[in-house]
């Protein structure tokens, strides 16, 4: 049942119809989800994010939205358009997890010039490289069905593995939806597995806020990737953070995304949006990153496009500074 704050709609986009649900009043800020979950994913979040009107959408294919013919990454920002269009929102925040932020990464690409802030939680990188990496890699979200019903014991041993031991309100709910998906479980990894990030490398120019989660060993061994394809990033490092951590942790996100989301620096000028950025290949260079100590945990980094080493243009990944504490997390899980 949505609690009465909720605001549940459904739009017809290009793509198909499409279920979200809004909450509150403000500067619209857009939560896209990962897979194989729903807008529910945000349930505990969207009342701290205050101060905006949130708009958090079942991706097309996905929650109550209707089920999509192809699933491809394009395809869900198409969704998410067609809601914000249809509701007449112009420009907005974004924030995606997962596989959200991989669809938040293809709008901001996309549609730079509608792309206030960006915040990038647990988002991969797809290159060539991580494209046959997890072409080959098992399914996380589908076991198949047996008649005892033990698939059901197996998925819930399966994503014990990423979700925090305390929770199990979190992996009741993941296995809820990844079992209501049945054998198309998979097709969101599928679809990520398909993308290629380095077609709109440097198009977004605007605010970036990186997000990682020390304790997700899906997407932390590999979070530096998406740091470096943005030099002008900013990263915060939640040292318990799970797959999971948006409803883990909903006040510590809160905390940091709303103090970003409430600078300005970037409002008004024409230079930050819609021209392609030239920049490198954040993979062309070797796999180590150079670890500094510029940039502290919380959300008081500076801006990371000072003392990267890295301009515009360059041919190798810029470096990632990082505190000590971030260094510490990295270097916990195993992280170069």
């Amino acid at each position: 049942m949505i609690p009465e704050a909720f605001r549940p709609a459904y739009t017809q986009t290009p793509v198909g119809r499409v279920h979200h649900v809004a909450y509150g009043e403000g500067p619209p800020l857009v939560l896209i989800h990962q897979t194989p979950r729903s807008w529910t994913e945000f349930g505990l979040l969207i009342p701290e994010l205050t101060g905006h009107t949130l708009i958090a959408p079942d991706l097309i294919g996905f929650g109550q939205s209707a089920p999509a013919g192809e699933h491809s990454i394009a395809r869900y920002a198409a969704g998410v358009l067609g809601v914000l269009d249809s509701l007449g929102i112009e420009r907005f925040d974004l924030l995606g997890h997962h596989l959200g932020g991989l669809v938040a990464y293809h709008l901001a690409g996309t549609h730079p010039d509608r792309v206030r802030r960006l915040v990038l939680s647990s988002t991969p990188y797809l290159d060539a490289p991580e494209r046959e990496r997890r072409a080959s890699r098992p399914a996380v979200n589908y076991v198949p069905p047996r008649e005892d019903g033990g698939h059901l014991a197996d998925m819930w041993r399966r994503r014990a593995a990423y979700s925090p031991a305390d929770r199990p309100d979190i992996l009741t709910a993941y296995v809820r939806e990844a079992v209501e998906h049945g054998d198309r479980a998979e097709v969101g990894h599928h679809a990520v597995t398909a993308y290629h990030s380095e077609d709109l490398l440097g198009r977004f120019r605007g605010p970036v806020l990186c997000l990682a989660s020390a304790a997700d060993p899906l997407a932390f061994p590999r979070h530096d990737r998406i740091l470096a394809a943005f030099p002008q990033a900013r990263e915060v490092i939640f040292p318990s953070g799970t797959v999971s951590v948006m409803e883990q942790l909903p006040a510590e996100v809160a905390d940091v995304v709303l103090p970003f989301l409430a600078e300005s620096a970037f409002d008004g000028d024409p230079a930050s949006q819609g021209e392609a950025l030239p920049v490198g290949d954040p993979t062309a260079a070797d796999d180590a990153v150079p670890l500094g100590d510029t940039a502290p945990l919380r959300d008081t980094a500076p801006d990371r496009r000072q003392g990267t080493g890295a301009e515009p243009g360059d041919a190798t990944r810029p470096e990632v500074p990082r505190s000590a504490q971030a260094r510490a997390a990295y270097g916990s899980a195993g992280v170069s």
